[in-house]
């Protein structure tokens, strides 16, 4: 049984590498570079979403029961790897890196991003100013964070996790001086992201926004989830 559905499994991800050039590439807008996509339409674009939507569930809720059993373990020796704390400082960073992005201003969110990604960011943002470029983003909504993957190590220093990120907004470039406008999509459109955090002390920081969630990084959880089953 667990044959076939493996291989069931595989199937699925090469109709994902075949028809990954059915979704368009992300423009520079929200939060990371990225804007929420409307994806193909057609019968080929909702067959498409609903066989990502199908697996991805799956594979999620798999990764999301291990990473319960595991912080229900750990946060006993550690409370830094409380659940709930983490719940919430996920929430907090979401809208607080989305609003250093919104008003081009890393340093609103300076406490929530490694020094890594707060350099990363900000020379985005100072180049978006240079140019002339304004991100305009509304009704930022978080539907849903799920904790997929948690690396706990003897060096606390070296602990990370990472969320699945549901979420949805109007966001868009426009150009300061003209108004006109330059990326994304002037509609409410949802998106998913992979939130990857660090440890700093008993603080978490993040430390990367994947924005390939939908895609290449459902088949490597595909991967990951049947190779350690």
């Amino acid at each position: 049984m667990k044959k076939s559905v493996f291989i069931g499994l595989i199937s699925v991800v090469v109709v994902f590498a075949a028809l990954a050039a059915v979704f368009p590439e992300e423009a520079l807008a929200r939060a990371g570079g990225g804007s929420a996509s409307k994806g193909a339409g057609g019968i080929v674009g909702w067959l498409v979403a609903g066989i990502i939507a199908a697996v991805s569930a799956v594979v999620v809720y798999r990764k999301n029961r291990r990473c319960k059993a595991l912080l229900a373990e750990i946060s006993k020796i550690d409370k830094a790897w409380d659940p709930h704390a983490l719940a919430a400082r996920v929430e907090e960073t979401y809208f607080k890196i989305q609003d250093a992005w919104k008003e081009r201003d890393q340093d609103l969110a300076r406490n929530y991003m490694s020094d890594r990604l707060y350099r990363k960011h900000k020379h985005q943002t100072d180049q978006m100013i240079k140019d002339g470029h304004k991100p305009m983003m509304f009704a930022i909504n978080l539907k849903k964070a799920t904790i997929v993957e948690i690396t706990d190590f003897d060096d606390d220093s070296r602990d990370r996790f990472c969320a699945l990120i549901e979420g949805s907004m109007i966001d868009y470039v426009v150009d300061e001086k003209t108004k006109a406008h330059v990326a994304g999509d002037p509609q409410d459109l949802g998106f998913r992201e992979f939130w990857r955090f660090v440890r700093e002390g008993d603080t978490w920081v993040l430390d990367e926004i994947d924005q390939k969630a939908s895609m290449s990084g459902l088949v490597s959880m595909v991967a990951e989830s049947e190779a350690v089953s």
